[in-house]
């Protein structure tokens, strides 16, 4: 996990934003509180995978912490930095949490493993 440094950009806000919309559980008493990392997304050794760090049991208010894995990446940029060329990311490759894991930690276990609840459909609409 990347340390919090002031000066540094711990991960992304737009993977945090993806991951809570992607666990689906906006209308229960679980809060999901993604903290990105950035990492390079295709890394064996270390591996970087998204988890999940606690339970909630559905029940009672509970924050369910996950960690999200961004890869930023950047297009080949000219030698001198002139400003003509983009210099933020074209890309973040994302590693999220599933839906089916997030419904499994966030107190809806008996919903879980129904493939029709959990993955079918559109999940962005």
């Amino acid at each position: 996990m990347n340390p919090t440094i002031p000066t540094c950009l711990h991960g992304s806000d737009w993977a945090a934003t993806a991951q809570v919309s992607m666990a689906g559980l906006s209308n229960t008493k679980t809060v999901v509180k993604p903290d990105p990392n950035f990492h390079r997304v295709e890394s064996v050794n270390p591996i970087h995978l998204p988890e999940i760090d606690n339970d909630c049991d559905g029940a009672s208010a509970c924050t369910m912490k996950t960690i999200v894995v961004v890869e930023a990446i950047y297009d080949q940029l000219l030698p001198a930095d002139t400003g003509l060329q983009m210099i933020s990311a074209s890309e973040l490759k994302t590693k999220l949490v599933s839906r089916q894991n997030a419904w499994t930690h966030g107190g809806k276990k008996s919903q879980a493993a129904d493939f029709d609840k959990t993955d079918a459909g559109d999940l962005c609409a």
